[in-house]
């Protein structure tokens, strides 16, 4: 099977055509487009990818890039059932449909991974399971000042700068520096 957005692009046109009618096939429009999209390679490769993308340098762990995936994934769901074909403009061009399909993908991921972040557990806490990347980044928090550690806290529950600057009183610079300074030496490996 191919695994460009040229092949994806044509099965999901045949599959949206409005002047098709698949009457032996018992699944609803929508899941038949949602497995489409799962399935094909080209975009699992970019939902991958902006997964990884979305939590930036957030202790970018295979863990949390699979929780925005599957997030992203079932999201994808209720959007095809709202509407199979996302509103897609029958007519574009490859380009355009890798382009359009990437946006979706982004904000999403984006959305995801505020989630996520929101929902990982506190770094204070004992690692559920050893991880040897758990505990290297639990070893890292302990020989930070605790203002280092609060700031990283809450930069890695999706706060802002601008909301950790407001909730600690420290400038946006103070905050940037520490979150910079702690990702580029001990998450950049």
């Amino acid at each position: 099977m191919s695994s460009s957005p040229a092949d994806l692009l044509r099965q999901f046109l045949h599959l949206t055509d409005p002047s098709r009618r698949d009457e032996d096939n018992p699944s609803p429009l929508w899941e038949r487009v949602w497995k489409l999209f799962l399935e094909h390679a080209w975009f699992q490769q970019q939902l991958r990818w902006c997964a990884e993308q979305s939590l930036g340098n957030r202790l970018c762990n295979r863990q949390l890039a699979d929780d925005v995936y599957q997030e992203v994934a079932g999201g994808l769901a209720r959007k095809f059932q709202w509407k199979a074909d996302l509103n897609f403009k029958r007519g574009s061009t490859v380009g355009e449909f890798a382009k359009w399909l990437r946006s979706i993908l982004a904000r999403d991921c984006y959305s995801a991974a505020k989630k996520v972040l929101v929902d990982f557990r506190p770094l204070t806490e004992e690692p559920a399971v050893h991880d040897p990347d758990t505990v290297e980044v639990m070893d890292t928090l302990e020989v930070l000042t605790s203002q280092d550690r609060k700031i990283l806290e809450l930069y890695l529950q999706g706060y802002t700068f601008r909301e950790i600057e407001q909730e600690l009183e420290l400038s946006y610079w103070t905050v940037r520096r520490v979150v910079f300074r702690w990702g580029r030496n001990h998450l950049a490996a």
